[in-house]
């Protein structure tokens, strides 16, 4: 393999655990939600703000991953 390959496995590694800490700082948010509005008395899943990310993330890709991939 060449040095180039090797040197965007590298990048793609580097970026892995960045995405894997990104993620569960995000997961530890969820939880924080979540335990908040058991606390509140609210319904933990809420539909609407799930699409409202969604739409966001999709209108803000610039891809190269389509929109299911988002």
């Amino acid at each position: 393999m060449t040095p180039r390959i090797w040197q965007r496995r590298a990048e793609i590694d580097e970026i892995d655990q960045r995405l894997l800490d990104l993620l569960n700082q995000r997961a530890r948010l969820v939880e924080d939600i979540g335990r908040l509005k058991r606390e509140h008395r609210m319904p933990v899943l809420d539909g609407t703000r799930e699409a409202q990310v969604l739409r966001r993330l999709r209108s803000q890709n610039q891809g190269p991953l389509d929109t299911r991939g988002v």
